[in-house]
């Protein structure tokens, strides 16, 4: 029973706001001035806010949340 309970505690969240940590977006529309816009994230459009400029059609990473806006960065982009 020790083991079965740890291995679910070793599992990403599933539910809640901690499920879309690490997850990507595509970002719809921006505020360079304010640094926050609307995100996509699995069809859903979702408030965002960045410690660095995004623009629209960006890739961005979920890094975490305030309430019910994301956190995001711009994603790492894969070498070719």
């Amino acid at each position: 029973l020790l083991r079965q309970t740890q291995r679910l505690h070793d599992q990403p969240p599933q539910m809640g706001m901690e499920a879309f940590d690490g997850r990507r977006a595509i970002v719809v529309s921006w505020d360079w001035a304010a640094n926050r816009g609307t995100v996509r994230l699995d069809g859903s459009l979702w408030n965002a806010t960045a410690n660095v400029p995004v623009r629209e059609g960006d890739e961005v990473l979920v890094v975490g949340h305030e309430r019910m806006e994301l956190r995001v960065t711009p994603a790492p982009v894969s070498p070719r």
